[in-house]
């Protein structure tokens, strides 16, 4: 006959038994709240991430705009700048240009001479240049009596053993004095007295510094046999191969200009 399993004594239920097992439900209970939290925590997490995101990317679309906005206003401001720059540049070309003209006008009809030795003319300067100026140039070249208004030397200072000083001689009438400056050309150099003497136009000193300047420039222009010549007050004329001209009113202009020859159909002859 088969032994039965003694039954199993229940322990005696105490107060530390009943506190433990409290305990127990109490950290079980806890423990599945707190799953429970750390889910909603974590979805509520991906969610704030997913709305940090997109205001994020909102945010840089609305800067990116803003920011190709203002750099579009800013090239518009360039723009506007460098258009003024330009109208600025060109007016104040034209008002230098009124400026030479008007001074150009008041010496129209005026002449300098240089080299002619200081004292030649004795006391009355006007009547010696009546006589000289036919008797240098020759008579018969001009078709009337020339009529000089006025003439003396540039105010300077005279110092001994230097260069004489430039005489101006203002005529009446401008076609005698473009007469006088061609025939001078013409019978080019011009000798008085063993020393050479030489016509010029009377420009401001402003003007001739600027025709100066073009010097390099007209050399250079003229060694490629292209067609040009000064233009008053300081610009250099290019004779085209259709019978038209082109300016340049600066010695850098018409350098460039050089650089395009054998590309262009600009006269050489």
């Amino acid at each position: 006959m088969e032994r039965q399993p003694k039954p199993r004594k229940e322990e005696p239920k105490t107060a530390e038994t009943t506190e433990r097992k409290s305990l127990q439900m109490a950290a079980e209970g806890i423990a599945s709240e707190g799953e429970s939290s750390a889910g909603v925590l974590a979805a509520a997490l991906k969610e704030f991430r997913e709305i940090i995101g997109s205001v994020k990317q909102e945010l840089i679309s609305q800067m990116t705009e803003l920011l190709d906005s203002i750099q579009g206003s800013i090239d518009t401001l360039n723009m506007s700048v460098s258009s003024m720059q330009g109208r600025i540049t060109t007016a104040e070309q034209r008002i230098s240009d009124v400026e030479d003209t008007v001074s150009g006008n008041e010496r129209r009809n005026n002449i300098r001479l240089i080299g002619l030795s200081e004292g030649a003319e004795g006391r009355d300067t006007v009547e010696f240049f009546k006589t000289w100026l036919p008797s240098v140039l020759e008579k018969e070249n001009f078709g009337a009596p020339i009529i000089i208004e006025r003439a003396h030397h540039v105010p300077a200072v005279r110092i001994p053993g230097k260069a004489p000083r430039p005489i101006l001689i203002r005529l009446l009438r401008f076609q005698d004095r473009e007469s006088i400056l061609r025939i001078a050309r013409e019978k080019a150099p011009i000798s008085v007295d063993g020393k050479r003497v030489s016509f010029f136009p009377d420009f401001s000193s402003e003007v001739m510094n600027r025709r100066r300047g073009m010097i390099p420039a007209l050399k250079a222009l003229k060694e490629k046999n292209v067609n040009c010549h000064v233009i008053y007050p300081a610009r250099i004329c290019i004779l085209t191969e259709d019978g038209g001209t082109r300016f340049c009113h600066t010695s850098d202009e018409a350098l460039k200009f050089l650089l395009t020859l054998g590309r262009s159909g600009f006269f050489l002859h």
